[in-house]
């Protein structure tokens, strides 16, 4: 028989499974674990040495900026409820499902933000403790105030979503920011000495937090905008993807384009291989939203190659990691190119698509991975390291290319 806890559970291994599934649009995990495996293993070295000896970059951090960055991940957090359009339904004839599906889904929320906050703590833990010197009173101190604070501000956040819009809105967004954003701040700078104050302000915060819980069950009224919110919440993963990637009103097309306006031939040799990535190179650079998103990956990938904070091996590892991505992205437009109705009016034979998509999308990464590579080179390398990087990044690019092209039209066949 149905219970609201089963339709909890339910709700929740589907919306896992949904997001589980975007995520492996964007990376195919077979190539993915050749990188990523070694990653854990040398950023788990990386963490066990910190607890011996804080690393040089960290000096270069005053203490301001690393409460500045828990106070912007402990008020991410939001409120979900786990609420369908379809469940108005069962108000008829099930009253008291609702209330407990939202009690539920706040205490899931809750213990995410307690998971999470115990994730960003013990991440931060050995910085914290070797050079900022925390003592451990004061480390579990901090975990209980992050999460209580995420909690609260996600409860904040939720109620003035549900009494305001549009500019309203915004400006009770700003006000509450510059208010959390002072508590926040001052406690953790000011209170790391004064334990007994800290844990006054904790429990005062949780009172606050278990009468907002209390409140948003009783509320009413509020049906339709907590749906919405659920939607946005359960959506909101695949819109950063896709973000103005999106189907637009077409504007008025250029007599010419910008680029290749003259329609010059890239390739002297003429083959169905050399016009399928013609095509696909023009089609890209002519693109507004592609080179947009081109560019900020770019901007993206050089800005975290010319951290100096980061250590030279996490870069490393990143940059090859950025391989990953970078070949994935081009590969989907590569589709979307493919599947266009001019290049559907002719037949290609399986072999020169392959060849061509496996050309065309190194072509489209290897300028922009050079430059992220060069960046990387120029900030953490000596003059040989960066040519290394330079030559290795093309080398990556060529494999990474054939070997996600081979395995996609395999997975077709």
């Amino acid at each position: 028989m149905l219970t609201p806890a089963k339709l909890f559970l339910k709700r929740l291994a589907a919306h896992g499974a949904f997001q589980w599934s975007v995520l492996r649009l964007v990376v195919d995990w077979i190539i993915a674990l050749y990188f990523i495996v070694p990653a854990f293993v040398i950023l788990g070295f990386q963490y066990h040495s910190w607890w011996d000896h804080a690393p040089v970059w960290i000096e270069k951090i005053p203490y301001y900026i690393i409460v500045i960055i828990l106070y912007r991940i402990a008020t991410m957090g939001t409120v979900r409820l786990f609420v369908e359009e379809a469940d108005q339904l069962f108000l008829l004839q099930h009253s008291k499902w609702i209330p407990r599906l939202k009690r539920l889904g706040m205490a899931y929320s809750f213990i995410f933000h307690l998971v999470f906050s115990a994730a960003i703590v013990a991440l931060l833990a050995p910085l914290l403790v070797v050079h900022y010197l925390l003592t451990p009173g004061q480390l579990i101190m901090l975990f209980f105030y992050m999460v209580i604070f995420r909690n609260l501000s996600a409860f904040i956040k939720h109620f003035l979503s549900l009494r305001y819009s549009s500019w309203r809105y915004l400006l009770a967004t700003i006000g509450l920011q510059l208010v959390m954003t002072t508590i926040f701040v001052y406690t953790v700078l000011t209170m790391k000495l004064e334990l007994f104050l800290w844990s006054g302000e904790v429990l005062v915060f949780a009172l606050l937090t278990y009468l907002s819980m209390k409140y948003r069950l009783h509320l009413k009224g509020t049906f339709a905008r907590d749906v919405e919110h659920e939607q946005t919440q359960r959506l909101k993963f695949i819109a950063l993807l896709l973000r103005r990637n999106v189907t637009r009103k077409p504007k008025t097309q250029k007599v010419k384009p910008f680029f290749f306006s003259q329609s010059n031939l890239i390739f002297k040799q003429r083959n169905p291989v050399n016009g399928l990535v013609e095509l696909y190179l023009k089609s890209f650079v002519r693109s507004g939203v592609q080179m947009r998103l081109y560019l900020q990956f770019l901007a993206v990938g050089m800005g975290l190659m010319a951290l100096p904070i980061l250590p030279k091996t996490i870069k490393i590892v990143l940059w090859l990691v950025l391989s990953i991505f970078f070949c994935n992205w081009l590969k989907v437009y590569w589709y979307e190119v493919l599947d266009s109705p001019f290049v559907q009016m002719f037949s290609w034979k399986d072999i020169d698509r392959q060849s061509a998509a496996q050309k065309g999308i190194f072509y489209a990464v290897l300028p922009g991975y050079s430059l992220i590579g060069l960046t990387l080179g120029i900030t953490s390398l000596t003059w040989s390291g960066t040519l290394s990087i330079l030559l290795f990044g093309g080398a990556i690019v060529y494999m990474m290319t054939n070997i996600i092209i081979t395995m996609t039209f395999k997975k077709q066949a």
